[in-house]
């Protein structure tokens, strides 16, 4: 037999093998490409319903601050202990650490004062009323408290006698609630380190919790139309009109921002997120957005937007942040502080 027949032979037979072969490969490839695609469609599906779940659950307890004030509060049996005259304000981390209480009296006047922990509440939803497990005698035993005594908030002999009179144990730290939203900010954590920009924002959101620890941290709820917000280029918008606050953990959500109209007649409301807010001084913000953004920005048009999560969505979509984003850089900030004095005292 001729050997170059035969080699041509054998590569007319090896042709359609090699091209089997192609094709059985790229069909693999673009089988295994296809499965790689539905999982992170999948995985998105997942971070959604996720995102989802947890901007259901937060709106559920979100209210404005003006709706606390004034707020009837009960003991467990139901009997009045008094009412919700203001909130402590912390400023630097978005929360209401203390609602002030306000009891005994005669027709409303001369009414003592205590400034009560938000942890040491309870929301009753039936009676829209919050409950305090504690006794007429425990609530007279507490620190006397009015809005001049702010500086004492910082001062650890008032806050370990606060927090014993309402039986808070400051080593634990948090009571069930606190510990379960601590669990979601873990799991929001978690999702998040898949985000390619996450490095840049943390960076950015240490720097602006340092640089807010020089100003007064602490004001009084009912005061805080006081503090003005300005644009990103710093252009004055207007100043704060109310709170969105948390009624359970006395985490601040949002602050509202009226624009326009004549004496408040047809004015607009806008919701910014604590996150997008940083603090320049004691009575001004800055916002994430120019000012001449605020015209196109979402407004709240009616109280029951709050447990709209579409509606909320696209507010923290607007204004470029991401809920919990400054609290879980305050918790960073605070750890680093922890495991620095941990070494200097270990050294």
């Amino acid at each position: 037999m001729n050997p170059l027949s035969n080699s041509k032979t054998i590569r007319r037979a090896a042709l359609p093998a090699t091209a089997l072969t192609v094709v059985l490969l790229a069909g693999t490839a673009a089988a295994q490409q296809q499965r790689q695609q539905q999982d992170q469609r999948q995985q998105q599906q997942l971070r959604e319903r996720q995102a989802d779940e947890r901007a259901q659950r937060a709106i559920a307890v979100h209210t404005m601050s003006d709706n606390i004030i004034g707020t009837d509060v009960v003991d467990p049996r139901g009997e009045s202990l008094g009412s919700i005259d203001d909130l402590v304000v912390d400023l630097r981390k978005g929360k209401a650490p203390y609602a002030v209480l306000a009891f005994g009296g005669t027709l409303g006047f001369n009414r003592d004062k205590v400034a009560v922990p938000m942890q040491a509440f309870s929301w009753d939803d039936s009676e829209e009323r919050f409950v305090l497990n504690t006794t007429r005698d425990r609530l007279e035993a507490a620190p006397e408290f009015d809005s001049e005594d702010l500086d004492k908030i910082s001062e650890e002999s008032w806050i370990d006698r606060t927090l014993e009179v309402f039986g808070i144990d400051r080593e634990e730290g948090r009571d069930a609630r606190d510990r379960r939203d601590a669990g979601e900010r873990r799991n929001a954590e978690q999702d998040r380190r898949r985000q390619d920009q996450q490095r840049r924002d943390q960076d950015r959101d240490r720097s602006a919790a340092d640089e807010e620890d020089k100003h007064k941290p602490f004001a009084m709820g009912s005061g805080i139309d006081k503090i003005e917000i300005l644009g990103s280029n710093g252009e004055e918008v207007g100043s704060i009109n109310k709170l969105v606050i948390d009624r359970n953990s006395g985490n601040v959500a949002f602050a509202t921002l009226r624009t326009g109209g004549v004496r408040g007649i047809g004015a607009d409301t806008h919701l910014i997120p604590w996150e997008a807010m940083e603090r320049t001084d004691d009575k001004k913000f800055r916002v994430s957005i120019s000012s001449d953004r605020f015209e196109n920005a979402p407004q709240l048009e009616d109280e029951d937007q709050l447990r709209d999560a579409a509606f909320i969505q696209s507010v923290y979509r607007y204004y470029q942040v991401r809920p919990d984003q400054r609290r879980d850089a305050d918790q960073r900030r605070d750890q680093r502080r922890d495991r620095e004095e941990r070494r200097q005292q270990g050294g």
